[in-house]
């Protein structure tokens, strides 16, 4: 499937087998590996979850469960498609799933040509209408049109498009260069100036999304806190097909940032942001690695100072994550939603740890009407 040629790419949009393991298979000569579990995003929120190539249980009933009043989203060959996948052989099945929506139009365009257009408010399947792009090599549009309920999807047949990100994140360190060295940015000069390293549309996507990363992090130094939410959530969406050093680390920053923990899931042990995800996804006391002290990208200093008091909770210095906590609540003018959940979490957890039930019943009592949280505070406070 390319998996060995394109190590750094697409990991939850690949929905194809390596044609020469099916070779191989049928000549007796090897069985293929076991598929390794990959990480899923869903169509409609970040929320993450493993799964097996060709099997989306789990994340179907997440989007039953949760968006089962409204929905939206394509399948390849039994794969939920976030909004681009690359396939290696035909397209043996794809179906539009829509669920209690209004009459949308649907066009589908192979190499910029329209090859179907119809109108639909139910589930469907595209596989006869995609049959037109058998021999098809290149870029197939999937566009769903109707007001605020538009969705676009890309599938690449044939040869995966090139993609350097060497060259790229070459010129993107230039960024956190500057803003670590405090010498004057232009962002949207950089951008016009950079976008013809480019030489595709997902290596535009992720020079864009790098951007937006490091434009969230530039207006928050400026002082300007409307518009960082929006820069958060597009570097988040732009960046979600990739698998570079730099993109994973980004990508694990904004879930933190965001709250989206489910999306941590796939951060490695020892790495810089994996006590994040022993904390605040796996609700783990202890750590099975040493975290990395440095993260390979530039995070904003909350997130830092968050990170450190996490190494001391893991670390068992109750004072010193207390001393933090305490210290980002006394200095922040006006604390993001976000970061206040996570820091009373991180309070909470270490007075009860500490044995200071009065206290962290206290504390956690700010927790208990919480999506996630509520029912660990919520059973700490009725039962200490």
């Amino acid at each position: 499937m390319g998996a060995g040629k394109f190590p750094e790419l697409i990991v939850q949009e690949w929905v194809s087998k390596d044609p020469s393991w099916e070779a191989l298979k049928e000549s007796g000569q090897i069985e293929p590996p076991t598929p390794a579990p990959v990480f899923r995003y869903c169509p409609l929120c970040y929320e993450c979850f493993l799964a097996h190539p060709g099997s989306d249980s789990e994340l179907t009933n997440h989007i039953a469960r949760v968006h089962g009043k409204e929905h939206i989203y394509l399948t390849v060959d039994g794969v939920v498609v976030r909004d681009s996948c690359w396939l290696s052989k035909l397209i043996r099945k794809c179906e539009l799933v829509l669920l209690n929506v209004p009459e949308l139009e649907v066009q589908i365009q192979a190499g910029g040509k329209e090859i179907a257009r119809f109108r639909t408010s139910k589930t469907c399947s595209l596989t006869r209408l995609l049959s037109p792009t058998k021999s098809f090599e290149g870029k197939i549009t999937i566009s769903v049109m109707g007001g605020p309920r538009k969705r676009e999807y890309t599938i690449y047949r044939g040869k995966q498009p090139e993609f350097r990100s060497v060259e790229l994140d070459k010129a993107i360190q230039e960024i956190p260069n500057s803003l670590m060295a405090k010498t004057s940015l232009d962002l949207a000069n950089f951008y016009e100036v950079h976008q013809q390293l480019g030489t595709n549309e997902l290596e535009q996507r992720y020079l864009k999304g790098m951007v937006e990363y490091y434009h969230s992090l530039l207006l928050e130094k400026q002082g300007h806190t409307v518009g960082v939410r929006d820069r958060i959530e597009a570097a988040m969406e732009l960046l979600l097909p990739f698998r570079t050093k730099s993109a994973n680390a980004a990508r694990w920053a904004l879930a933190l940032r965001m709250n989206c923990f489910s999306s941590l899931k796939s951060c490695p042990e020892g790495t810089y942001f994996a006590q994040a995800r022993s904390f605040f996804y796996d609700a783990a006391e202890k750590l099975t690695e040493t975290p990395a002290v440095e993260s390979s990208i530039l995070v904003n200093p909350l997130t830092e100072e968050l990170l450190s008091a996490l190494r001391a909770y893991y670390g068992g210095d109750s004072m010193e994550v207390l001393a933090y906590t305490s210290g980002i609540f006394r200095r922040a003018k006006q604390l993001d939603a976000n970061d206040e959940i996570k820091l009373t979490l991180l309070e909470a957890r270490t007075h009860r740890r500490d044995g200071n039930r009065e206290r962290a019943r206290e504390v956690y009592s700010r927790l208990v009407h919480h999506h996630l949280f509520g029912p660990e505070a919520d059973k700490f406070v009725r039962h200490s």
